[in-house]
């Protein structure tokens, strides 16, 4: 937050309270500091003004929908762990099949040239490609059905 106070001719006062309204209590907190150092001003150094602030206690309705709201955002995690367990399955299955003797491609290439590291290399960038499209679509279908639990406080980017 950000105060800035002015003093006329008249001795009257103007404050500026510049605050981020995210922040519930900043706005009673800063005038509680506000308060106090005109209390200061006018009483001297040892008086100040104290200000408690407590919130209302949660209505049922409030409780049962925070919980609730919570579940939904449990068993959604989960459904999405478990799609998200099968893409790496299906990229593994090319590799565990190209040990089978009749796909063999990996040997095929190796006798035509190609260097293991460019083969791996090569494997990786693409089960990486095979990897991106779904984490792609399914980042913009939480933007698009706006899943809070996967997008609030930057979770979205810490995927990427």
């Amino acid at each position: 937050a950000w105060m800035t106070t002015t003093w006329d001719k008249d001795k009257a006062m103007t404050a500026t309270l510049l605050f981020n309204t995210s922040a519930l209590h900043a706005v009673p907190a800063y005038m509680n500091m506000l308060s106090s150092t005109l209390k200061q001003a006018a009483s001297g150094p040892g008086s100040e003004i104290v200000t408690l602030n407590a919130p209302m206690p949660r209505a049922r309705t409030e409780s049962f929908d925070k919980i609730v709201n919570g579940l939904v955002d449990l068993v959604s995690t989960f459904v999405i762990i478990i799609a998200f367990s099968w893409v790496p399955a299906t990229i593994v299955a090319y590799i565990v099949r190209e040990r089978e003797e009749h796909h063999d491609s990996k040997h095929q290439q190796l006798i035509s040239g190609v260097k293991l590291l460019s083969y791996w290399t090569a494997n990786y960038l693409w089960d990486l490609t095979l990897y991106l499209l779904p984490l792609g679509l399914s980042m913009l279908c939480m933007v698009i059905c706006n899943i809070e639990v996967f997008l609030q406080n930057g979770a979205a980017f810490a995927t990427a």
